[in-house]
């Protein structure tokens, strides 16, 4: 029987799960300024890609979902020129980060391409080619 968080299956992949005291990280924090700083800036961090995850997975439409991730992968790139986007991932990690199944991302995907908004440059990059509705599509809710 599992005892711990060591004990699950994915801990390999997850790495191991950090328990943080708040009377310890007060006390390390109160020595260390700059890992105060550090520790609001990754929590800061953290809670932002939640929120967006959030909002993103909340849209009911397949094709509003893909559209508000690839916007916010292009948001996210220091690299994004001339409406490109670099995509890191996978269809399939795609849609399992929108809750998605890997065919409604394809048809989402095919269906901007079709109507002319992206078009894809190579596997993992693509293009706006129509940055108004691009952006339509992302903001509605």
């Amino acid at each position: 029987m599992p005892t711990g968080a060591d004990d699950h299956p994915d801990h390999e992949r997850r790495g191991p799960d950090v328990l943080i005291v708040p009377e310890e990280l007060d006390l390390r924090t109160d020595i260390d300024p700059d890992l105060e700083f550090q520790f609001l800036c990754k929590v800061t961090y953290e809670l932002t890609a939640s929120l967006r995850h959030t909002v993103i997975v909340t849209r009911h439409d397949a094709l509003g979902r893909v559209t508000m991730f690839l916007r916010l992968l292009e948001q996210d790139s220091r690299h994004s020129q001339n409406s490109k986007i670099e995509v890191p991932v996978s269809r399939l990690d795609v849609a399992n980060y929108l809750g998605l199944s890997l065919e409604a991302v394809s048809r989402a995907l095919s269906q901007l391409e079709r109507d002319g908004i992206i078009a894809f440059e190579g596997r993992r990059r693509v293009r706006v080619l129509d940055r108004t509705r691009f952006e339509k599509i992302a903001a509605a809710l």
